[in-house]
């Protein structure tokens, strides 16, 4: 027999099994370590790259610095930045030498 609760019963056996440790439901799979994966706003990025929003926006379009994502739909939209594609263009970031390094 089917009742209208079927449906409802069965997301909740899923969603047990789920917790139970069957499927995985992570969107994004992370490294335990790893610092969670936050959405950086503009003036977190400018203050970040040290430059003024051309520049990076000129950045972007050259493929020298990660691209925004668009959030909010298409009427309240606003660009944010992936903090893992942050930190990993600053870690390929060139160590600046010293006057005492060797060459």
């Amino acid at each position: 027999m089917n009742t209208p609760q079927a449906p409802q019963i069965a997301f909740a056996k899923k969603a047990a099994a789920i917790k139970a440790g069957g499927k995985s439901n992570k969107l994004i799979e992370t490294d335990a370590n790893a610092p969670p994966l936050r959405l950086l706003k503009k003036s977190e990025v400018l203050r970040i790259a040290g430059v003024t929003y051309p520049t990076l926006w000129k950045w972007m379009c050259s493929g020298r610095f990660p691209r925004a994502r668009n959030v909010g739909g298409r009427s309240n939209s606003r660009s944010v930045w992936r903090s893992d594609e942050v930190e990993q263009w600053l870690a390929k970031l060139p160590v600046r030498r010293l006057k005492g390094d060797l060459a």
